[in-house]
């Protein structure tokens, strides 16, 4: 799931109930539902038509399955310009794949082929090679990696995206002894803080402990027990049978979909028949639990982690699953969304009543976080009809009270600055509310009575607040973590500490002389079209006290530029402020015949001259260059074919 597409449907979520419909909403029975499906299906393609409506997307895949029937598996819309999106259309679900891994990754536990709780070195030696700026630390563990706690970077923007042949144009051959110029990032179960890479090294850790290449053991031992039939983490399927992706606004138009090098995190194929094959597979039992795990794993994955890990807050992980609770702190229904953009994906069971949901989007919209409301609302419903007994998850109070003095006065020690994954922000203590710098507007936070805030945007022609109902979802709550201050970013329904992030309060700093002449563009020394990391900049904010990073990204979906607060280790280092998602990265600086070089991301980085138009396109492409991160080949391991040993 990516952070991003979740900040997107925060202001989209809401839109769905602002466009009514000629057709009626299917009408509850006064007896109510339990054993009736059509009642289940009849509101699940109302409310899907509903959405597509709303948000205009194409094409939607779903199924709802209840132990080992089928409940509805379908599709609306369009696939493609051809073709009608059906149950066996083919969707990239992008970080649903880590479901599967996770599974992959019990499994060989199960047969005593790894520990879940040995340092992931043991199976990848090459990890021993990671730089540290935390001399104490432990190894992470593989528990950690499914559990995105390693301390590992969120991604290796170096070819993050490959070519159209790539599949056949890195030989399985001999690992790189090691992993250079990867930092860690914090010290392991530090904070959540999502990481692809991290279930790249989950895959690696697949294929050396099973003796299988990963496609290999995926449709071994959980594709094919599980009656898979159309579902692969490479691009082998029927090209006629794949949907299409899409993007836009009014008038959409296909976007080509990316094929990236992290596999194991996101490469994922499948059909909606497929995912509701999977979900009775899970729910099928046997002797030992069912037709993929143990009882005894299957518990673990959706089992609770994360315990005693501070700055988490409310939020809940399995292996790899999230929880989400009711309000007695009881398992409801644990899930993963999935964003490859223009797809998006969410899967949803309830374990208890084994019930389950997979729906899927073909469009650019509100991404995984807007399909995650779509499928509690309608897995509830079929969970109720199943069991006779309403389901719901609690909702947060919007509620408000007046804060007094002494309110305003304690919550003075919060006053300052913020790194999150959405920036740098500042908070100040008014003689009302507290004001947010956020999203690049100045937002006012009213305080509720369970004491989180819920913002409003700035006032138009100073007059009044505006009213937007999205924000009316949005929470932030003031925190302390040993002792420093934190605010967390939640919604009535995302939890707190966890994909939406926590910001940690930074202390402003003067320049240091030896940094002033660093202030500068920085571009790829090397670069080719499945890189999406553009150029660096770095430039001194007297205002706020910081040297800010403007980070432009060249992604498929479109161009980026995030900006984040850093701070200088010493003349040759400097790190990314807070704790989550493309935080606490360390950056290098060093030279060579050429002069300086910038070391990030497993790009090597060439100063540029912002004056100079010629200098700024002196970009060499790959085949002018050698690899200059070993780690890049040791992921591309996961695309091939095993060449014979003797030929």
């Amino acid at each position: 799931m990516d952070v991003r597409i979740s900040l997107i449907a925060v202001s989209t979520l809401i839109a769905c109930e602002f466009f009514s419909c000629a057709s009626a909403a299917p009408v509850r029975p006064k007896e109510g539902i339990r054993g009736n499906s059509a009642f289940v299906r009849d509101t699940a393609l109302y409310k899907l038509r509903e959405r597509m409506k709303s948000e205009g997307i194409v094409g939607l895949g779903i199924t709802i399955v209840d132990g080992e029937r089928t409940l509805i598996s379908a599709g609306l819309g369009k696939a493609s310009s051809e073709n009608e999106v059906s149950e066996n259309t083919i969707f990239k679900v992008g970080s649903l794949s880590k479901i599967f891994t996770g599974i992959a990754v019990l499994q060989l536990a199960e047969n005593g082929k790894i520990v879940l709780d040995d340092p992931a070195e043991k199976y990848i030696p090459e990890l021993k090679g990671l730089s540290s700026r935390f001399p104490d630390a432990k190894p992470f563990t593989i528990r950690q990696l499914l559990t995105h706690h390693s301390g590992l970077p969120s991604d290796i923007f170096e070819d993050w995206k490959l070519s159209d042949h790539s599949y056949e144009k890195y030989p399985y051959n001999e690992l790189p002894p090691l992993l250079q110029g990867i930092h860690l990032t914090r010290k392991p179960d530090t904070a959540f803080a999502y990481s692809n890479l991290g279930f790249s090294i989950l895959g690696i850790i697949v294929e050396r402990a099973s003796g299988y290449r990963f496609e290999d053991y995926m449709k071994t031992y959980i594709f094919g027990p599980a009656g898979m039939k159309n579902t692969s983490f490479y691009d082998d399927l029927p090209e006629n049978e794949k949907a299409s992706g899409y993007a836009g606004g009014f008038w959409k138009s296909e976007m080509k979909v990316p094929k990236i090098r992290d596999l194991a995190a996101g490469s994922l194929s499948t059909t909606p028949s497929d995912m509701g094959s999977f979900i009775k597979a899970l729910f099928t039992k046997n002797k030992y639990g069912n037709k993929l795990l143990t009882n005894r794993s299957f518990n673990e994955f959706y089992a609770k982690q994360n315990k005693r890990i501070e700055r988490d807050l409310d939020f809940e992980i399995g292996l790899p699953l999230w929880r989400l609770m009711d309000d007695k702190n009881n398992l409801v229904f644990a899930g993963h969304g999935g964003d490859l953009p223009p797809f998006s994906s969410y899967f949803l069971l309830d374990p208890e009543r084994e019930t389950g949901i997979f729906i899927v989007s073909n469009t650019l919209t509100s991404g995984s976080t807007g399909l995650e409301d779509l499928a509690i609302d309608l897995l509830s419903l079929a969970s109720e009809a199943k069991s006779g007994k309403t389901i719901s998850l609690p909702e947060k109070t919007k509620l408000r009270k007046t804060p007094n003095k002494d309110e305003l006065l304690s919550w003075k020690k919060w006053e300052g600055y913020y790194a999150s994954p959405h920036g740098l922000h500042k908070l100040e203590i008014g003689n009302k509310n507290p004001n947010l710098n956020l999203f690049s507007f100045n937002i006012s936070l009213h305080p509720l009575q369970d004491g989180d805030f819920v913002p409003k945007l700035p006032r138009l022609f100073g007059l009044f607040e505006s009213a937007n109902d999205s924000l009316e979802q949005f929470r932030i709550s003031f925190h302390e973590f040993s002792g420093q201050p934190a605010l967390a970013f939640s919604t009535i329904r995302i939890p707190r500490g966890g994909v939406l992030g926590i910001a940690e309060k930074v202390e402003p700093y003067a320049l240091p002389t030896e940094w002033e002449d660093r202030l500068n563009l920085y571009k790829p020394e090397c670069m080719d079209q499945g890189d999406i990391l553009e150029k660096v900049q770095f430039e001194y904010d007297s205002e706020s006290g910081f040297i800010l990073m403007h980070l432009f990204l060249k992604l498929p979906w479109g161009n980026t530029e995030e900006i984040f607060p850093v701070k200088p280790m010493d003349r040759n280092s400097v790190i990314i402020l807070g704790h989550g998602r493309n935080l606490g990265d360390t950056l290098t600086f060093g030279e060579d015949e050429k002069g300086e070089i910038l070391y990030y991301s497993g790009h090597k980085m060439r100063r540029i001259r912002i004056t100079s138009s010629d200098s700024y396109n002196r970009t060499k492409t790959k085949t002018g260059c050698p690899a200059n991160v070993p780690l890049t080949n040791l992921l591309k391991n996961l695309h091939v074919l095993k060449q014979k040993q003797k030929e």
